[in-house]
Order: structure tokens, then sequence, then C-alpha cells
């Protein structure tokens, strides 16, 4: 067969009886390398790393300037995996999606992390709750997600990128968000034209839409029994200011 499939180089193991194994390896991945003492807030776990951290980058094993928003291996100055993330082209050059160095960021990845952000607004009692079907759903960093807003307005869930690394997963969130709500969901938003660089939307002519479905505006929905009229194509951030009472534990 193919020795590639989808850039990922097939490898076969010793087989065990009559069935053979196949390991995976990335053959292409981008990786940024770290100064020594700089891995430290990655062990950590923090979030975000900054450019002054970088000792290098790398594209396909040589040094280069890596585009923004692609995928990245962050490394330590021993060479040694820490996370992976996406990268950004300003003060914070990496945001990462898991400090797991070997997890793949695909359709899983996507519906696991959506599917754990929304359990915890179902244990707060905002998934099924009788007063409120309004509410945060994701609330970047805070649900692992750095850089990905989705408010959830009824059956509408409206999604606003903050990153062009973001922004370029946006098909994989949608999908992952019809999976995790079902049938209870009628429409998926993408309010990101005004959160993404100017540059970068006028060169992929960004603009806001319906990613699936269509509801009309204004909708009223609920928070705590009182009604509220929100309209997220015209209305600022994601149509609604959300207060920490709806989010917090």
């Amino acid at each position: 067969g193919r020795p590639y499939v989808d850039g990922v180089k097939i490898v076969k193991l010793t087989t065990l009886g009559s069935k053979p194994r196949r390991r995976f390896k990335y053959n292409k991945m981008n990786k940024i390398f770290l100064k020594k003492g700089k891995e430290e807030p990655v062990r950590r776990f923090h979030p975000w790393i900054f450019s002054g951290a970088i000792a290098k980058m790398t594209v396909n094993h040589k040094e280069a300037q890596i585009p923004d928003g692609d995928l990245v291996e962050v490394l330590d100055y021993k060479n040694q995996p820490l996370a992976v993330g996406y990268y950004n082209d300003g003060s914070i050059a990496v945001r990462i999606l898991s400090f797991n160095p070997s997890e793949k960021i695909d359709a899983e990845f996507w519906q696991k992390r959506l599917q754990n952000a929304f359990n915890y607004r179902k244990r707060l009692d905002l998934t099924d709750s009788k007063s409120t079907n309004a509410y945060r759903l994701v609330h970047a960093e805070g649900d692992g997600l750095p850089g990905l807003i989705v408010d959830i307005y009824n059956e509408t869930a409206v999604v606003q990128c903050h990153s062009i690394g973001i922004y370029r997963q946006i098909n994989a969130i949608a999908d992952a968000l019809k999976m995790v709500f079902k049938n209870k969901l009628k429409a998926i938003y993408d309010k990101s034209s005004e959160t993404l660089p100017p540059q970068y939307i006028a060169q992929n002519s960004i603009k806001n839409g319906y990613l699936f479905g269509e509801t009309t505006t204004p909708d009223v929905v609920l928070e705590n029994g009182n009604k509220f009229a929100v309209d997220w194509i015209t209305g600022q951030k994601t149509g609604f200011f959300w207060t920490k009472e709806t989010t917090a534990p």
C-alpha cells in the first residue's frame, strides 16, 4: 500500500501471531523548541508560551518561520516533547491545546473537549434548567480551548474565534457541537469577523454567518427566570454580556 496516508508515515512493527500492528509516526510536525528554563511554566500547565521563550522553530525538520495558526509540537531545550498547541505570530506565540504531546488534534479531540465543557455546565444545572436556557458553554482557557468562545442561546450556538489557529478548526468545532448536543441544537452561528486580525479577515474574505441551520433573531432567552431578547447577528460580542454567575461554579 501507500507509505503515507494524510501525511502520516505508516510503519509496520513485529507481528504477534498472524496480526501485524502499525505505529503511526507524524512525519511533518512543526516544532517549537524552548530556551533552557522556559519549559517550567509549561510543566505547571500554563496555557501560553511567549515569543521570548522560544529558542528556535522548525518546519519539516528545517529551521523556518511557522505559518500563523499552524499546529505545533512544543519541546524543551533537551528536545523532550511537552505539549501540542497552535502558533500565533505575536507576543503570545503558542496557545496550548493539550499537555499530552502525543494527543492528536482531531475530531475526537474536539468532541471530547466540548463534551467535558457540556458536562460541567450540566453539573451547574445550566443545560436542562427551566429558568435558564442561555449560558457560556466554552470560556477559552477556562475550558482548555484557548481562543474559543461558545455561547448557547436556547437552541442556537454562537461561536467566536479569537485567533487564527482556532478559526482554522471551526468546521471541526461545529461538527463536534452537533455531536454533543444531538437534536437539541438547531443552528450554529459563526461571529468571528470582529475578533480575528483585520489582515487575515481581508485576505480570506471572512464574514459572519450560519455554519449549520438557521434561526430567527432576536430570540427571547431565559437567565435565572429573566427574559432577554438576544440578537447575535447585530448585537455586540456574541449577542449578550455574560456575568460570572452564569458560568462560575
